[in-house]
């Protein structure tokens, strides 16, 4: 038999883990020899439960446990601290040697595991306990790909100094879960110009967090973000962009807009929602979460790897300048630059590569798509570093 413990000698420090180590195997020694003792095998006798996997199971796992005497299941009941396991909910395989359910709810438990004792138990007895260490059940973040895209300017016209606009953004949210988003408006103008910061509102409610239900697929959930302000006396251009980030999973469920342009005397930007980019994952750079990605300053190659939800079926044509600015580099990443759908709400692969050299500033990179007499127009922020 293999030594279970290293020998000590005098003047070793005596540790917590080397403690623990020793009541450990006491404590399976004792469950054991339990078990030994009040077993009677084939005879209907008291519950007998083996010792437990040693790993951190979570609530609502499952769990099998292996003994004798576990027959008939419709008087068996297993208790995991206070709370009970019937027969109503063993589930298939369970029998007079193996019961397998999943763990319920169990109280005070810490997230990184708690110990916790079962016993099993029938008219015959009750089983000596086995320990087992539980933790919280594990929650499932939300996941999945969220479209943001004006869908509309009001009042029509060109913009004017001095009067309020609403611009309104289609939020469209293919997701696995009902989620809690922040909603965050940014404008970029010159200083000089006091473009005011947009408020946001949600059917006619000032917010900056809004509750977006399970979206499933093709056209998920969908709600209306609008953002208005008052062009300033002043004011020439500007660039406003909503940013919408997941509050339990910011890392890897948000999007934006993209910048949306903005200039006095000039028409608005007509509604971008019927093809709508979102930002998927970046490699070789990093997502924001206000939407812009930086871009290392090297050379190196950053890819942006966009899916865009596509409201009718046809062919989109969509093209990048292969240098956006002083410094940058950009291209798609495709054999060949046309997306084809052929139905309705269908989403596609977008890559685009970009790369920005020594001395490169923060840029635009104009999406451009088209489609038949319909274009559409995606501004990337994208920031050396």
């Amino acid at each position: 038999m293999a030594n279970l413990f290293s020998t000590v000698n005098s003047g070793d420090l005596i540790t917590a883990n080397l403690m623990n180590q020793i009541l450990n195997e006491l404590n399976s020694l004792e469950t054991r020899v339990t078990n030994l003792e009040s077993a009677q095998p084939g005879s209907g006798g008291v519950p007998v439960v083996d010792p437990l996997p040693s790993t951190l199971f979570h609530i609502g796992d499952t769990l099998t446990v292996s003994g004798e005497n576990f027959s008939p299941l419709a008087t068996t009941v297993v208790s995991i601290n206070e709370a009970m396991v019937g027969a109503s909910q063993f589930l298939g395989g369970s029998g007079d040697t193996k019961l397998v359910f999943q763990i319920p709810v169990v109280q005070n438990l810490d997230p990184g595991g708690t110990p916790v004792k079962l016993t099993v138990s029938n008219p015959n007895g009750v089983s000596a306990p086995a320990i087992f260490t539980l933790a919280p059940q594990q929650v499932a973040l939300p996941d999945g790909d969220l479209f943001v895209a004006l869908s509309a300017v009001s009042p029509a016209g060109k913009i004017t100094a001095g009067t309020a606009y609403s611009f309104s953004f289609t939020v469209r949210a293919i997701t696995s879960e009902d989620e809690t988003y922040t909603l965050t408006p940014f404008i970029t103008a010159p200083s000089s110009e006091n473009w005011p910061i947009p408020t946001v509102s949600v059917s006619g409610q000032q917010v900056s967090q809004y509750l977006i239900p399970q979206g499933l697929a093709p056209n998920g959930s969908t709600i209306t973000v609008s953002l208005a302000l008052t062009v300033p006396a002043a004011g020439t251009t500007a660039a406003i962009r909503l940013a919408v980030v997941s509050t339990r999973n910011p890392a890897k469920l948000s999007s934006s807009s993209g910048d949306v342009a903005v200039a006095v005397s000039g028409t608005p930007v007509a509604a971008q929602d019927a093809f709508s980019p979102c930002q998927n994952t970046v490699l070789g750079g990093t997502m924001q979460t206000d939407g812009t990605v930086v871009v290392p300053a090297t050379g190196s190659v950053t890819e942006i790897d966009y899916v865009v939800w596509i409201r009718d079926a046809g062919t989109y044509t969509v093209q990048v300048p292969a240098q956006p600015a002083t410094n940058w580099t950009a291209s798609i990443h495709l054999v060949s630059n046309q997306l084809v759908t052929t139905g309705p709400g269908q989403t596609q692969a977008l890559p685009i590569r970009v790369t920005a050299a020594s001395g490169a500033a923060p840029v635009d990179l104009t999406i451009t798509t088209t489609s038949g007499a319909s274009t559409w127009t995606y501004l990337q922020p994208l920031t050396p570093k």
